[in-house]
């Protein structure tokens, strides 16, 4: 589309009047409990060349919604499988293609000549349908597996649409096996149709549509001619005697039932689950389960320096973060209740490993390390499962020991772990949870720590 078309598929509409005002009004609205001069000093209000752009933008996102809302070329796509293939077919189906299966789509119209593919298609999208050589697929939402092939038949008995299939007046005449797992679909031949509902197998060929008695699936589909799977079924019949074949057939269908069926749900499962939005270092008890599982304590905490908090962000941070100089003065106040909270524990662990005064004020930080290496030294298989417990404690797999004191390794490492919940906590008394979160995971005077002892199986005894 050249820029001439698309201007004048897409006009842009007039900001309706007093759009600024009312966009500057917004701005200033408090939100509930919150006063208007607390607002004032958390956000700038836009100049009025800005607010000119905001209503340009209005403008030009209503021509947006206009020219969204027309006729569009609807998806498409195509692909002939080499091996099993997951594809999404727009943004509401999911399938699954065995090796040498074609499919082709349009919008919700599917296009399967050959091979088996196992559909996942949502509800509430309107009809989608499979079309195949023998007929065609309606379905409403639903799981289920079409499996197109080829049967011998009388040329002269063969319909019009067979023949064309079969290359005109081959023996062999397009069917196709329809398997589904949930909701309904509607097999269609020419002016003959059936509904399919969960657990039921219907089949189109030459003589229309028509069910597939229980019982009798494991036999017709056997009886499909497809790519390679008639030397497959020789193999097994030269191995295996008397009905050992069709059993073995039958337990392969099933088992590439269930593999695509989880190849669905892990491509639906992926497309669901969002990035990670949170901080790397803010972890939850499935991070700490990989972390015990490895072996690993990793930690953030607000800035350990022998005791001297951090004194807050300069003027020019406050200003890119959105705070006065008030918020900044309640942030400082929160970094020094942290370090106090640190220093109350690992300061007379630090003294104990060291001896010096002088020395842990110097260390800061550092002591974390130096308290597990004096721990290690002196018996490295207590240090050990301390360091150990400390993981398993964070994902929930072992409780929290009661007896005080534990190993100098547990309590170090367990208040430097906990603190940036605690530091979240204080922080959202003042500024409320969200608040909160941004500024106890966003930029500031952080330490981090990633330790490592290896995973339990490699531990030495």
């Amino acid at each position: 589309m050249d820029r001439k078309e698309l201007e004048e598929r897409w006009a842009v509409d007039e900001p309706t009047p007093g759009f600024a005002d009312r966009t500057v009004a917004l701005l200033e609205a408090p939100r509930p409990g919150e006063s208007v001069q607390r607002r004032r000093a958390h956000r700038r209000v836009p100049s009025r060349r800005v607010l000119s752009g905001l209503a340009l933008v209005a403008g030009v996102a209503a021509g947006a919604l206009a020219w969204w809302g027309s006729p569009r070329e609807p998806l498409s796509g195509g692909l002939l499988a080499e091996a099993r293939t997951t594809v999404a077919i727009g943004d509401h189906a999911l399938a699954v293609l065995e090796p040498a299966t074609r499919l082709d789509w349009v919008g919700q119209r599917v296009t399967q000549p050959t091979g088996d593919v196992f559909y996942r298609v949502e509800t509430g999208r309107g009809v989608f349908r499979v079309v195949t050589p023998a007929g065609d697929v309606e379905v409403l939402g639903t799981c289920f597996r079409v499996s197109v092939g080829s049967e011998r038949r009388e040329a002269d008995g063969m319909r019009s649409r067979d023949l064309a299939a079969a290359g005109g007046g081959a023996a062999l005449a397009a069917a196709v096996v329809v398997t589904v797992y949930e909701g309904k679909v509607r097999l269609v031949r020419e002016n003959q149709s059936i509904v399919l509902e969960a657990g039921q197998s219907g089949k189109l060929d030459a003589n229309g549509a028509q069910p597939v008695e229980e019982g009798a699936l494991g036999a017709t589909e056997r009886a499909l001619v497809r790519p390679a799977a008639g030397t497959r079924a020789l193999a097994t019949q030269r191995d295996v005697p008397g009905g050992g074949m069709r059993k073995l057939e039958d337990l392969e269908r099933e088992k590439r039932d269930l593999q695509a069926q989880l190849g669905v749900l892990e491509a639906e499962l992926a497309r669901q689950v969002p990035a990670r939005a949170r901080s790397e270092w803010d972890l939850d008890q499935n991070d700490w389960k990989e972390l015990a599982a490895e072996g690993r304590v990793k930690f953030r905490i607000p800035c350990l320096r022998g005791g001297e908090a951090w004194k807050g962000p300069p003027a020019e941070q406050l200003d890119k973060l959105g705070l006065s100089a008030e918020d900044g003065q309640i942030l400082a106040e929160a970094y020094r209740r942290s370090n106090e909270r640190i220093w109350a524990v690992v300061r007379p662990l630090c003294l104990d490993a060291v001896g010096s005064e002088e020395t842990v004020n110097a260390l800061g930080l550092g002591c974390v390390q130096v308290i597990n290496k004096k721990a290690r030294s002196t018996d490295a298989e207590a240090a050990r499962e301390a360091f150990q417990l400390v993981a398993d404690v964070r994902a929930g797999l072992r409780p929290e020991p009661k007896e005080k004191p534990q190993h100098p390794v547990f309590e170090n490492l367990m208040a430097v772990t906990g603190e940036m919940k605690k530091f979240e906590a204080d922080l959202a008394e003042s500024f409320g949870p969200e608040e909160a979160k941004r500024l106890a995971w966003g930029p500031g005077c952080m330490n981090v720590l990633n330790l490592a002892q290896g995973p339990r199986s490699a531990q030495q005894p």
